[in-house]
């Protein structure tokens, strides 16, 4: 009798010590673990909202409509005039007078002598003003070829035929006469020049070309012809 009982009892521990062992004891460290604070809930709503939110469309319209905002330069019209033919505009009009060689230009007091084997080349113009303000023959804004080669103008002591420089002010509806001068070779052929004073007021590029057979003698400057 005594041993059935020891073996009830035995059967009853070990069934206790089982269940004991089927349950999972969950301790606060391991609670802590998967609590969520309020910092944290309100940083994964954040950056939820920035994943949700849709990206900003750019305006393609819009992007190009600045870049054809960007103003061109625009390129000034070539206009010309010749031995033959003057040019003409609502403010200006352009006239050759005549082309000559020099070997020398004697004056009272001084001469004028190009360097050896080369001869001095002058141009002889009117310019009137027809516009409303007055204008300036700037020779900054001149350049020239001789031959094609890119050459300056100079200046002389002296007054060829009496014509006085061109690069002078001119009054609102006045006309001018005056002269440009350049050192060339004594066998040029061609010359060349472009003067760009009125590109910026009227988008006009202004230019010529000569040869020997434009050498013609101009009248003798008088002064009364231009007052």
């Amino acid at each position: 009798m005594k041993k059935i009982f020891t073996i009830i009892i035995i059967a009853i521990i070990t069934c206790l010590n089982t269940s004991g062992c089927g349950k999972i004891n969950e301790s606060a460290t391991d609670k802590a673990s998967f609590v969520e604070t309020p910092t944290d809930a309100a940083t994964s709503q954040n950056n939820k909202d920035i994943i949700s939110q849709p990206s900003p469309e750019v305006d393609d319209t819009k992007a190009d409509n600045i870049v054809n905002e960007t103003p061109k330069p625009e390129t000034p019209e070539m206009v010309k005039f010749t031995s033959d033919e003057a040019y003409l505009d609502a403010n200006r009009r352009v006239k050759f007078l005549g082309l000559k060689e020099y070997k020398k230009i004697e004056g009272e007091n001084n001469t004028d002598k190009p360097q050896k084997g080369n001869k001095y080349l002058v141009l002889f113009l009117s310019i009137s003003n027809t516009g409303n303000e007055e204008d300036y023959i700037n020779y900054n804004y001149l350049s020239a070829k001789v031959n094609g080669k890119k050459t300056d103008h100079t200046f002389l002591v002296n007054s060829p035929r009496n014509y006085p420089p061109i690069f002078e002010h001119i009054e609102a509806g006045k006309t001018i006469g005056g002269f440009i001068v350049w050192e060339v070779p004594e066998n040029w052929k061609t010359i060349s020049l472009t003067y760009n004073g009125w590109k910026d007021t009227d988008n006009i590029s202004l230019s010529a070309k000569f040869t020997k057979k434009d050498l013609q003698n101009p009248i003798i400057y008088d002064s009364t012809n231009y007052n």
